[in-house]
């Protein structure tokens, strides 16, 4: 269900994920932007994509996965698109198609982004987040 939710992606997907490594997940990742879906990620993907943006910014610790795909729907849960996470633990994960939801999923990803980066590959310690 989560690749065909992936790979129904038009225009872009928004992505917040503690690491993705799961090798299907990475290919369709990779058909996605040669397909000219702007992709970005939040925190850690295990290879570098043409036309994938990643970014580790610093100041807080992930404690939900979320994927926006093309500003219209969502898909968030505590799973991460690791394949141990894919397929080796059953998590729930919730499907969202309100437009008002999505849009503050979409504001809070927006956000994080624009958090200062973690240039060191290490979470930034909170006082050194500008409040």
């Amino acid at each position: 269900m989560l690749g065909l939710f992936i790979g129904g992606a038009k225009k872009e997907l928004a992505i917040d994920d503690i690491s993705i490594h799961d090798p299907a997940m990475i290919r369709l990742l990779k058909e996605r932007a040669s397909k000219g879906v702007r992709i970005r990620v939040i925190r850690s993907l295990k290879e570098v994509i043409d036309g994938v943006t990643v970014q580790r910014p610093g100041g807080f610790r992930l404690n939900v996965r979320a994927i926006i795909r093309d500003g219209t729907r969502a898909f968030v849960d505590g799973q991460s698109l690791r394949k141990v996470g894919l397929d080796k633990r059953r998590e729930i994960g919730v499907l969202i198609s309100n437009p008002a939801v999505t849009r503050q999923l979409m504001e809070v990803f927006e956000s994080d982004w624009a958090l200062p980066l973690d240039t060191e590959g290490k979470e930034m310690k909170e006082e050194a987040v500008p409040k």
